[in-house]
């Protein structure tokens, strides 16, 4: 962040102090001489560019924005644009020229016709010139390539969801990636460093069409300019962009003008409204009925409007959900003939062959089974003398079960009896009972 007094450079703590400053602002030294120095430097200011662009939201900057941001007492540092190419061979930054380029040509085209600015009165925004001259390519604009993935990768994520049409107008998709990415916490900084909110969304937009994450196309007209198209290239679509697609954009392109004219309508209709308010109070019947006029004559060009929008409308939607039914009836196919194919891999003669083998295997077993459960190594005796040793044993059993019975539950033992008489224990509870009757019959009424 910005500090209190606008200096933006003595928020990073190594630049508080001047002597270590001075080191760090003074022109790159040669990596082959003085290796040690030259390691420390580059590795500074690769932190503190990075930081840079994060703070300010850009992914953009030259030598003279580096210049300006870290600017100390009229001081700059006079290695920025060297130290740009340091990063450059250490795959850290990208000229804008290298993330645009592609082999129709649209990235040079759209570079040198709508990009690219020109960026030598950005020294003279300073209060006052800092010291060290620039040099020729201080003006080079370099693409921060980290913050340029991290860009890309949120807008296709945004155009992943089912919501978001994957084939738009370009004005459409640069609006949607400034929106997205490109907006700034602080405009008046951010807008005077690197190419701006609006180029920054043009080089995500040409990078992606570089990297074939989209494709960008022109849709001819017999009556009008071309207009450019982007489609958002998926697993859903193809590469190549059809007549479908271009017949869906025209639809969606005379859909937004269309709800453009009828909102400008409806800001003129509220205009109307509010100047025939404000002629009522002060008594002005004539210009009030005027603008009621005019307010209701807007309006019926208003909704002459609706019907057309509705109707492509639901037209798209129509086409989208026919899209949807060929890209089912598409899976089908495919699942049928994956099917196919795999029946055509496994013949049923094949199956039943196998089927009868396994059934074989399983009684082939189960004799094997069967032998090696069988005696080996001949009987031991006869089997008739096992009879009759069996017959002997069952007759003893019989024999000890028809023994002389004992009467059951009979004590082999009597308990002990004394000798002599007991002596008699008087029942003093039945004494309790007999006087307690004797009371009540003494108590009670004659």
């Amino acid at each position: 962040q910005m500090s209190k007094d606008g200096n933006y450079a003595i928020t990073f703590g190594e630049l508080k102090d001047p002597q270590r400053r001075g080191v760090l602002y003074s022109v790159l030294p040669s990596k082959e001489f003085q290796a040690s120095k030259y390691e420390q430097m580059v590795t500074f200011w690769q932190g503190a560019v990075k930081q840079a662009c994060i703070d300010h939201n850009i992914i953009t900057i030259s030598g003279d924005d580096i210049r300006r941001l870290f600017v100390v007492d009229g001081l700059a540092p006079m290695c920025a644009s060297d130290i740009l190419e340091a990063l450059r061979e250490r795959g850290i930054v990208s000229t804008c020229e290298e993330v645009t380029t592609q082999p129709d040509g649209w990235g040079s085209w759209m570079w040198q016709t709508i990009v690219k600015k020109p960026l030598s009165w950005s020294l003279g925004m300073l209060a006052r010139p800092a010291q060290g001259a620039p040099n020729k390519d201080s003006d080079r604009m370099y693409v921060l390539n980290s913050s340029l993935h991290e860009k890309e990768a949120k807008i296709l994520d945004h155009y992943k969801r089912p919501e978001n049409n994957l084939v738009l107008g370009y004005d459409n998709f640069l609006s949607s990636i400034t929106q997205q990415v490109c907006s700034v916490s602080s405009p008046s900084l951010s807008s005077s460093f690197g190419v701006g909110a609006a180029g920054e969304a043009e080089l995500i937009a040409l990078h992606l069409a570089s990297t074939k994450k989209v494709v960008l196309f022109e849709i001819p007209s017999d009556h009008t300019a071309p207009r450019k198209g982007v489609k958002i290239l998926s697993s859903k679509n193809g590469v190549d962009v059809s007549d479908l697609d271009l017949n869906v954009l025209r639809l969606r392109m005379t859909l937004e003008d269309l709800e453009a004219q009828a909102s400008r309508l409806r800001s003129e209709i509220d205009t109307s409204n509010a100047k025939a308010r404000q002629y009522v109070q002060s008594k002005q019947r004539s210009l009030a009925s005027g603008y009621v006029r005019r307010s209701k004559q807007l309006q019926v060009l208003c909704d002459r409007k609706l019907g057309p929008i509705n109707n492509i409308r639901a037209i798209i939607d129509e086409i989208e959900h026919a899209e949807m039914n060929k890209q089912v009836v598409e899976a089908y196919r495919r699942g049928n003939e994956t099917l196919q194919q795999a029946l055509k891999q496994t013949p049923i003669g094949e199956v039943d062959d196998l089927m009868d083998g396994i059934r074989e295997a399983f009684a082939d077993q189960a004799e094997v089974e069967e032998a090696i459960g069988t005696q080996v190594g001949g009987a031991m005796e006869d089997d008739a003398d096992l009879e009759a040793e069996l017959e002997q044993l069952v007759r003893e059993a019989e024999a000890s079960q028809k023994g002389p019975s004992s009467p059951t539950n009979v004590l082999t033992s009597a308990p002990l009896v004394p000798a002599e008489p007991l002596p008699e224990v008087e029942d003093t509870e039945d004494e309790d009972i007999n006087v307690a009757l004797e009371n009540l019959s003494v108590h009670s009424p004659k």
